[in-house]
C-alpha cells in the first residue's frame, strides 16, 4: 500500500497504550500492508503500528534477514501469556535511530494473537523471534527498549539522540 514515515522517540504517540483491534476491516488490512511496506524498506526485523502513527495493537515480525527459513508474522492484539529464562542481547529500534545497547529479556514466550487471516493463534517462540515480539509488544504498551536499561544509560542515549537531532 504505502511506505510510511517512522515515528521517532520524541513523538508522544510512542508513549501511549495502543487500542485493541475489534475487526479485521479495511483500515486494519491497510495498516498491515503499510507496516509490511515500511518494514521492508527500513530493513528492520519488526515494526509496531504506533511506529507508523497508528495507535492500534498490531505488529509485524520479520526475522527472515537473520533467521534463514523464518516466516513473516502479522500479529493483531498480541498478548504474551508466559515467559521463561533470561538472556542479554543487543537491541536497536527504528524509532531510536543509531542507538544500540544490551537489553535483558525472557528467552522464550507463549503468545496469543490473531493472524492476518483473522485466526486466533496460540504459539510459543524463543530466541530472536521471542525478543522481536517482546520489543514490538512493548511499543503497543508505550514502552521503548531504553526503558529496560539503567537510568544513567537511558540519560546517555537520550542525550545522544538529542545531539544528533540538533545536528541536522
Amino acid at each position: 500500500m504505502a511506505v510510511r514515515q517512522i515515528v521517532t522517540y520524541n513523538d508522544p504517540l510512542l508513549r501511549e497504550m495502543s487500542i485493541e483491534i475489534s475487526a479485521l476491516d479495511d483500515a486494519t488490512t491497510s495498516a498491515i500492508a503499510d507496516l509490511k511496506d515500511t518494514l521492508r524498506v527500513s530493513l528492520g526485523v519488526g515494526l509496531a503500528a504506533p511506529q507508523i502513527g497508528v495507535s492500534k495493537r498490531l505488529i509485524i515480525v520479520d526475522p527472515r534477514s537473520v533467521i534463514p527459513g523464518a516466516e513473516l508474522l502479522t500479529m493483531i492484539n498480541p498478548k504474551i501469556m508466559t515467559s521463561q529464562g533470561r538472556s542479554i542481547f543487543e537491541e536497536g529500534c527504528l524509532s531510536l535511530p543509531g542507538i544500540f545497547t544490551d537489553v535483558k529479556r525472557p528467552d522464550s514466550i507463549t503468545t496469543e494473537f490473531i493472524n492476518g487471516e483473522g485466526e486466533l493463534i496460540k504459539k510459543g517462540f524463543s530466541g530472536i523471534y521471542a525478543r522481536i515480539i517482546q520489543h514490538e509488544v512493548d511499543h503497543l504498551n508505550g514502552i521503548l527498549f531504553l526503558d529496560h536499561v539503567s537510568r544513567i544509560k537511558r540519560w546517555y542515549f537520550y542525550s545522544k539522540l538529542n545531539r544528533l537531532q540538533h545536528a541536522y
